[in-house]
């Protein structure tokens, strides 16, 4: 019994020592303040600064798209669309819609 319990245990430790050796893939300096930042059901990543709302590319790092009148965000006011490439944001009384890889409405 004891054999079966140190090969279960081993069966658990080694998958998750795999974990821990994440590399960095990139590292990218905005200018200013993230507020919040959200990755896709897709695949992108999509920042709200206070300077604008962002597109990044989650394999460089370089921002795709931004949209300066979309700034200082909450995160209330993102909500992805299922199924969809599209995610809305509302700011006051005013609904928009976006395409999460072209940032446009």
């Amino acid at each position: 019994m004891t054999g079966f319990r140190s090969l279960f245990i081993l069966f658990l430790i080694i998958p998750l020592s795999h974990f821990g050796q994440m590399e960095l893939k990139w590292n990218k300096q905005l200018p200013n303040d993230i507020q919040w930042q959200e990755v896709t059901a897709l695949g992108n990543l999509i920042v709200s600064s206070s300077d604008a709302l962002m597109g990044i590319d989650t394999d460089t790092g370089e921002v795709n798209w931004s949209i300066r009148s979309l700034s200082n965000l909450g995160r209330q006011s993102y909500e992805e669309l299922p199924n969809s490439p599209f995610f809305t944001i509302t700011t006051d009384r005013t609904l928009h819609l976006i395409d999460q890889f072209s940032g446009k409405e």
